[in-house]
């Protein structure tokens, strides 16, 4: 029973192996214990497993190593091939050698060979080591990077983009990325950070013509000025027009009334009496000259706040140093 279990714990053991890259400390793996009925092999503490690297001949291998491993309550378990042996681990050299891996289970008082597979991932990521050494401390990403953070304390490593002096020496790798693109500093031992304080974004408009004014972008702190990284560029209103229109009143005239008291003449002089004989009050119109077309002055009031700006939610622009 006991020799069952252990045989369908290898199996599941390599078909989910994970080969990862951790440096000289070894490659890792994780896997699902199950017994033969099929359910978890829950809390084991006793998995008494050998691996053991060779090339060419697994009776006289490079590498081997003895590891007792243990389920948690969902029969999950992971090891670190390696740790345990770490000198003679390192001293494999996969960027020469294609290596295998053999897996053996210790059923009563032997090991018996459960799996066996060529290592494909590992020899890439350990003969990348030295690339791997020079950037583990960037974690993979490159001096000079910015990305927005959400938090407000800046994370170790990383610097805030608020234009700040910082030294040329304290952050070499930051300046032998970015230079004195975004601020001269005081121009022998320091350097300016980005400053991205309230500021969106916009990659460089290069050999295309999507920024119509690529070639006036400004300086910041005595940075780069023009068709460059670092150089800064200020609100503005797209050339537009305004439609106005008011109502036409077009070519007109106006009538006039006229209102007197009436002692002589007749009615064709005066127009039409309003009452009877003399001294009675009389009406009259006349029509005014047209005036001719004719324009009128509109003015529009402005209205809106203090910037033009899209929906846009606050973060910390922050960059690697």
């Amino acid at each position: 029973m006991q020799k069952s279990i252990f045989t369908l714990v290898a199996i599941m053991l390599f078909s989910t192996m994970s080969l990862m890259a951790q440096s000289s400390k070894g490659f890792s793996f994780q896997g699902y214990a199950r017994g033969a009925d099929g359910s978890a092999l829950q809390n084991e503490s006793n998995l008494e497993v050998r691996f053991t690297i060779f090339s060419t001949d697994e009776n006289n291998p490079e590498f081997t190593e003895n590891q007792t491993l243990s389920t948690d309550e969902f029969g999950v378990f992971q090891a670190v091939i390696g740790t345990t042996n770490s000198s003679l681990f390192n001293a494999l050299n996969f960027a020469q050698n294609d290596y295998s891996l053999k897996v053996e289970i210790r059923d009563g008082g032997s090991y018996q060979q459960v799996a066996r597979q060529s290592l494909l991932a590992v020899p890439y990521a350990k003969a990348s080591e030295k690339a791997v050494e020079a950037t583990s401390a960037d974690n993979g990403v490159p001096p000079g990077s910015i990305m927005p953070f959400a938090g407000s304390s800046v994370p170790e490593g990383w610097l805030l983009c608020d234009g700040s002096e910082v030294d040329r020496d304290t952050y070499s790798k930051l300046f032998a990325a970015i230079g004195t693109a975004w601020g001269y500093g005081n121009m022998s031992s320091t350097f300016n950070l980005p400053e991205l304080r309230g500021q969106f974004l916009r990659g460089v408009s290069g050999d295309s013509n999507y920024d119509p004014d690529k070639g006036s972008r400004t300086a910041y702190n005595g940075g780069n000025s023009g068709n460059k990284v670092g150089s800064y560029q200020g609100s503005q209103f797209a050339s537009h027009n305004h439609a106005a229109s008011s109502s036409n009143a077009g070519n007109h005239r106006h009538t006039s009334y006229d209102y007197y008291w009436y002692d002589a003449g007749s009615d064709d002089d005066y127009g039409t009496p309003t009452g009877d004989g003399t001294g009675e009050r009389r009406s009259t119109s006349r029509n005014t000259a047209y005036a001719g077309e004719h324009n009128h002055n509109i003015t529009v009031n402005d209205t809106g706040g203090n910037e033009t700006r899209p929906r846009n939610a606050y973060v910390n622009y922050i960059i690697k140093y």
